[in-house]
């Protein structure tokens, strides 16, 4: 029996307007069944 999917991470980002906000973004737009923003 597998067990249930965890509920998608919940992240906040603040203040990350250059490359690494970009990549958090993209990083959520490609997996958005393992996190969130907000």
């Amino acid at each position: 029996m597998r067990s249930p999917r965890p509920l998608p991470r919940r992240l906040a980002l603040l203040g990350a307007t250059g490359s690494i906000g970009r990549q958090v973004c993209d990083l959520v737009e490609r997996h958005p069944d393992r996190f969130t923003l907000h």
